[in-house]
């Protein structure tokens, strides 16, 4: 290998070499300025995390915009105790929800009787005509409805409308279906109410498919829905399950009100599923709490179709299963001679809706 060989090759190496270095430094300024972003970037996390922690009482909001409603007045977000989420769903010239709700006596001034109806559970073609042949109107009687308004029928949705049409005179307490329907409607949705989640009730239970119609103004009336109504004009209280006896309205339990007809069900010590089995369960002899009810209010109620028509002294059942081809029940109550007066009226089911699990 001769002189001018060595030098090129030598020349080469040191080419290859300052290129090398090149990259070298590259890589170095390259990976000093990431780790100075990434530094920022876990500085800004933590910021953010912080802000995030000191706030922790704010409920994050529902981003799913498109799957909102919308208006155009503002929401009141001041709902009461035990509103649920619905409370900034309503607006503010809304009935506040009340637990307990207290009918005055200025609504029954003028001489209108009272008709409390059992479960109806969409059977609304039932309920007009048994409200027709009851002669019940808004100018003579004040309607009740015992819960249970929805699910299972035909027409949940024009019974629940048909209601809400008639604010002035027809009302209803809060059924397990109601209560039920209700928390599924609240389930992760603090400030907005989602769409979607209409649209799962079908997928959900096949007896929820009406649901899919809902409009926020139905979504709104459910949420309102007492589970008691009094009427001290009459002293009846209306329920559509339950009542604990010798304990205070106040003090009743939501899942005595829409779920219980014995007192030797323990709602505390079982999941929801396996009370209501154990408490349809007819082999186990249990006591129902209204033929232990000793007033002084008479209360009447719903929910136990199983039973019929129920007759106590301080209780009324009117649950006479209309919906599993059976019988649409009401009570007219008024006041004569300072007396209580009771008339029954029943019309048949127009068809057997839901077949009777034996």
């Amino acid at each position: 290998m001769n002189a001018a060989s060595t030098t090129q090759i030598f020349r080469s190496k040191k080419f290859i070499t300052i290129v090398l270095f090149g990259f070298s430094l590259i890589y170095f300024f390259k990976n000093r300025s990431f780790e100075k972003s990434l530094s920022q970037s876990v500085l800004q996390t933590n910021n953010t995390e912080a802000i995030i922690t000191s706030r922790s009482h704010v409920p994050p909001r529902n981003i799913a915009a498109s799957h909102t409603f919308t208006t155009s007045k503002p929401f009141s977000t001041n709902a009461t105790s035990g509103d649920g989420l619905h409370g900034s769903l309503c607006p503010d010239t809304y009935p506040a929800r009340q637990d307990h709700l207290t009918i005055s006596q200025s609504m029954v001034s003028d001489g209108r009787k009272l008709f409390v109806v059992g479960d109806v559970h969409g059977c609304f073609d039932e309920l007009q005509e048994l409200l027709k042949m009851s002669n019940i109107s808004c100018r003579t009687h004040l309607v009740i409805l015992c819960g249970d308004v929805i699910n299972k029928g035909p027409k949940s949705l024009e019974t629940l409308r048909y209601i809400q049409s008639h604010k002035d005179c027809v009302f209803s307490v809060r059924g397990n279906h109601e209560q039920e329907l209700n928390r599924f409607l609240n389930e992760g949705m603090p400030y907005s109410y989602n769409i979607e989640s209409i649209k799962n009730l079908s997928t959900m239970d096949a007896k929820y498919k009406w649901a899919t119609k809902l409009a926020k103004e139905d979504i709104c009336f459910l949420s309102r829905l007492p589970y008691t109504i009094n009427l001290p004009s009459f002293n009846v209280l209306i329920v559509h399950a339950g009542l604990k006896p010798e304990v205070p309205i106040n003090n009743q339990s939501q899942t005595t009100m829409v779920f219980a007809t014995t007192l030797e069900t323990n709602f505390s010590n079982r999941s929801l599923g396996k009370q209501i089995k154990r408490h349809l369960n007819k082999s186990i002899p249990r006591q129902t709490w209204a033929s232990l009810w000793t007033g002084p209010q008479l209360v009447i109620f719903g929910h136990d179709s199983s039973r019929g028509l129920q007759k106590h002294k301080f209780a009324i059942g009117l649950d006479t299963g209309c919906v599993y081809g059976k019988k649409l029940t009401g009570v007219e109550i008024a006041i004569a001679d300072k007396n209580l007066t009771q008339r029954f009226t029943s019309v048949n089911s127009f068809e057997d809706y839901v077949k009777i699990k034996l």
